[in-house]
């Protein structure tokens, strides 16, 4: 009996201990249950763990959010459940390609680098293989991307012939997945 007894106070206290407050860090403002008054409060445009904050969180992918922020595409990247596949010109890309222009505009050029479904490397690869080694992918914009591989280096080509090479990969998010591309291309 008194085993029971220690047994269960035990797991009491372990509960208890277990029961830590956890801190998440926000990009935006905390909605809590501090609101008394029923004040309005600004939520965060980028909620967590979609294509858009994935972009804003990935250092190589900052040039790109600042032009999509206030672009027609960031509903689309946030609140679409998708899945979709983007192919995001990464920083270096977006310094040496010409000025986007405007919402729409950068909206349009966006969607030539997104596919729909949620495409992992391994499964882009396995289409590759599956494909006598290429993968062709109609895009968001209308465009076809070719998937092809080089040793283990994965490239992407559009029907100009531009490549780019696919460098980091497979950042996952909650309506989709991204691949950060190296070069331009050209549509």
């Amino acid at each position: 009996m008194i085993f029971r007894w220690s047994l269960l106070l035990t797991l009491v206290l372990i509960s208890v201990v277990a029961c830590d407050e956890t801190t998440i860090k926000t990009d935006g403002p905390v909605i809590g249950t501090d609101n008394q008054d029923n004040e309005e409060v600004d939520v965060p445009k980028v909620l967590p763990y979609n294509l858009a904050s994935r972009i804003k969180s990935t250092d190589d992918l900052t040039a790109l959010f600042a032009e999509i922020e206030e672009s027609p595409i960031i509903d689309q990247l946030t609140k679409d459940k998708g899945p979709y596949t983007l192919f995001a010109p990464s920083n270096d890309v977006l310094e040496e390609m010409d000025p986007l222009g405007e919402g729409i505009a950068i909206a349009e050029v966006l969607k030539k680098y997104m596919v729909n479904g949620k495409i992992t490397t391994v499964s882009l690869t396995k289409d590759i293989r599956a494909n006598g080694g290429s993968f062709s992918m109609n895009t968001l914009g209308g465009t076809t991307l070719v998937a092809y591989k080089v040793g283990n280096v994965m490239y992407l080509k559009n029907i100009k012939g531009d490549k780019a090479e696919i460098g980091k990969s497979d950042i996952v998010a909650s309506n989709g997945i991204i691949h950060v591309v190296k070069s331009q291309l050209d549509f």
